[in-house]
């Protein structure tokens, strides 16, 4: 079960799986930093996600190019995530995986008319669309339409993290970024904490240039801390807004603290982050942060 709200943009993943890759370290700028100062995180440029491999081609004695040596052994399915109220434009290509280990490629897929036309991007929902490959392979997208996450790069997928901010107490900051898909509640990447000694840090992110409006903001948290005091934060208009503590008793349960009922102006700058507070021993893993304006009627 792996969803990820991240808009303002069209984004298109693929559902496939991906080799786990060792955790990345969040170095604060500066060394040291005390609970009162904040520090970009940074992280190693590398690449962004599964780069699809054309199937081997073979050549002719002119060196011409022909069609793959592979037929289609399936067709992978596409993520499609739409803004509330933005635009439908279903992808031109699909990611297949060649049979006989001769790799992927991206190829033309033609959808459903009827069932694209069923679409409304005018109200939340989650939508199935079928489509064919010229060869007759099909192709499932998942359309999720969902309102406009404010917050950048929510779910720590892209290379620039520079947008979350981590501030520590101690001489050892315990936090990180991993790539574990199996850790993450969606993607590949997910924020995480673990050390042998007591651990008191915040992650947050300044946000600014919204709508006026209602806000919900909301995390998913798992992990086994002891002696913790763990909560989702929100500061708008000079107020800090705590959720209900978060209780982290099990590795496998998602937790998800909401805060609801943000009244903000659009004008002032808000800032949405975890405190968290435990004991030795203690792990966790956060993703997929959210601040949204809340639909009419809920």
């Amino acid at each position: 079960m792996k969803k990820k709200l991240i808009c303002a943009w069209l984004a298109i993943t693929v559902l496939a799986g991906v080799s786990a890759c060792g955790r990345k370290k969040l170095q604060p700028d500066g060394g040291r930093q005390e609970e009162q100062s904040g520090s970009s995180v940074q992280e190693e440029q590398g690449g962004e996600g599964v780069q699809a491999q054309p199937a081997p081609v073979e050549q002719d004695a002119e060196g011409m190019a022909d069609a793959p040596a592979d037929k289609i052994a399936y067709a992978k399915d596409v993520r499609l995530e739409v803004c509330l109220g933005d635009p439908l434009i279903m992808p031109e290509m699909a990611e297949v995986v060649y049979s006989a280990d001769a790799g992927s490629g991206m190829v033309p897929v033609r959808w459903d008319d009827k069932q694209v036309e069923k679409i409304k991007t005018t109200k939340s929902g989650l939508y199935t669309v079928k489509g064919r490959l010229d060869e007759g392979t099909q192709v499932i997208c998942q359309v999720v339409v969902a309102p406009k996450n404010w917050l950048l790069n929510p779910g720590f997928e892209k290379n620039d993290i520079s947008m979350w901010k981590v501030s520590y107490q101690g001489d050892t900051n315990p936090t990180g970024i991993q790539e574990i898909e199996s850790e993450a509640k969606s993607g590949k990447n997910s924020f995480y904490f673990r050390s042998d000694k007591k651990q008191n840090f915040k992650i947050w992110q300044d946000v600014s240039g919204m709508e006026a409006g209602t806000y919900e903001a909301s995390v998913h948290i798992r992990g086994d801390a002891a002696l913790a005091k763990i909560c989702l934060y929100v500061v708008a208009g000079g107020k800090t807004i705590c959720s209900k503590p978060v209780k982290l008793k099990g590795g496998t349960t998602w937790r998800v603290p909401k805060i609801k009922g943000l009244k903000l102006d659009g004008k002032s700058k808000v800032v949405v982050g975890i405190k968290v507070k435990c004991a030795g021993g203690s792990w966790g893993v956060a993703d997929d942060f959210v601040l949204v304006k809340q639909e009419k009627g809920e």
